[in-house]
């Protein structure tokens, strides 16, 4: 057979490769002959071959029919396609129908000069068409390695079902990697919907971390007025563009905080800070997922802190009054630009904390006490002491889903 195969495609003009064959085939009465005959059609794979293997697809003989679907499971193109989908629409074979399917998704992922768009319709008759999950893997499979927004929505549809929404996500995510940059919009759609649909922290991890690349920062200060802040506004006051807190001239007395109306859970939070005053004593820092303490000045919650040397650390202010996770001072004073302003952020994930200082990380914390809360609102401290004074502008932040 394969001898017949290599001096059939010898022959220049492609249309004649297999006319020896099909006369042959013709002539031919024996079954085994005949089934030697079509995997050798399979072999030539021209346009003539794939006529007479689409018509022994259908024979009633189980022995020809067999060989032209195996035939045509293992076509080189996707010229036969449409003869696989009519096979999976079609035939009462499980056997058949498995081997089509198999075919199918394989021949749409051969590269081709073909419009996504033609790939995508041809995705969605065979997702159309699954009905068993084996079926809807090999689509969602598939369907992971076309980086096209209409992919995303496609893969999309299979989170409800339950028996594949792992392969529905996984094929999700893997598009969205490739897509986020192009298309930030439509990856944060997907996104979403994936983190409404799942409880795997394995599937919502990858998805928030994704998200916190392509959802548009909001800004919180308008840098004009307190609108959605609330505080002791004659300590706090805003110049330039910034929030101000403290003085050059006086001691302040005690920590204040100005602090946000709304409450934020999961989050990554971009402001620029710049602290003024003697190194020794000047301190400030930005409170999250935090709470005020009843009747008292103090604000109890995690601190991203400010000065002397706790730059970068994280502190638990008023509650477990501890550095919970220190920063090395020696690296941060390496990117730190005293009296000057710096870059800050702030991830809070779940249990996960991490802080970046003029874009080094200095520190990143996972949270084992369960009590702790996550959610909580922003504050901006200034420190009791010596004269000092905080400056906090440019404050924006990316809220990000948690999985359902």
């Amino acid at each position: 057979e394969q001898a017949i195969i290599q001096t059939a495609r010898q022959i220049a003009d492609e249309q004649r490769q297999a006319e020896v064959v099909l006369t042959a085939l013709s002539q031919t009465k024996p079954v085994p002959v005949q089934c030697s005959l079509l995997r050798v059609l399979g072999g030539i794979a021209n346009r003539q071959a794939l006529d007479r293997l689409q018509t022994a697809a259908e024979e009633k003989e189980p022995a020809l029919q067999d060989t032209a679907v195996r035939a045509l499971a293992n076509w080189p193109n996707t010229q036969a396609a449409g003869a696989l989908m009519k096979i999976i629409q079609n035939t009462t074979s499980d056997t058949h129908r498995t081997l089509a399917f198999r075919g199918y998704i394989r021949l749409l992922s051969l590269p081709e000069e073909r419009p996504v768009e033609d790939t995508l319709n041809l995705y969605a008759q065979a997702l159309a068409q699954a009905h068993q999950t084996s079926e809807k893997q090999l689509v969602l499979s598939g369907l992971a390695n076309v980086n096209h927004p209409q992919a995303l929505q496609m893969a999309g549809t299979c989170l409800a079902d339950e028996a594949v929404h792992q392969e529905s996500a996984l094929a999700l995510l893997k598009i969205a990697q490739v897509l986020k940059a192009a298309n930030p919009k439509e990856v944060q759609a997907a996104l979403e919907k994936l983190l409404a649909a799942t409880k795997d922290p394995k599937l919502a991890q990858p998805a928030r971390e994704i998200l916190i690349e392509v959802i548009e920062p909001v800004s919180i200060f308008d840098g004009q007025t307190f609108t959605g802040w609330e505080g002791n506004q004659e300590l706090f006051h805003i110049a330039e563009g910034a929030i101000v807190a403290g003085s050059l001239d006086k001691d302040t007395a005690r920590n204040e905080f100005l602090c946000t109306q709304k409450e934020y859970a999961d989050f990554e939070l971009y402001l620029q800070v710049r602290l003024l005053g003697d190194p020794a004593h000047a301190n400030a820092g930005i409170q999250f997922r935090s709470r005020r303490v009843p009747n008292n000045n103090e604000v109890s919650g995690y601190q991203a802190d400010m000065g002397q040397q706790f730059w970068g650390c994280l502190y638990d202010e008023a509650r477990r009054n501890a550095v919970l996770a220190p920063a090395d001072q020696a690296e941060v004073n390496k990117v730190l630009r005293p009296n000057d302003w710096n870059d800050y952020v702030i991830r809070a994930l779940g249990s996960r904390i991490q802080l970046w200082i003029n874009g080094q990380m200095t520190i990143d914390y996972t949270e084992s006490d369960e009590k702790m809360e996550q959610t909580g609102i922003i504050g901006l401290q200034i420190h009791a002491g010596p004269p000092s004074q905080v400056w906090y502008r440019n404050i924006n932040i990316k809220e990000i889903p948690k999985a359902k």
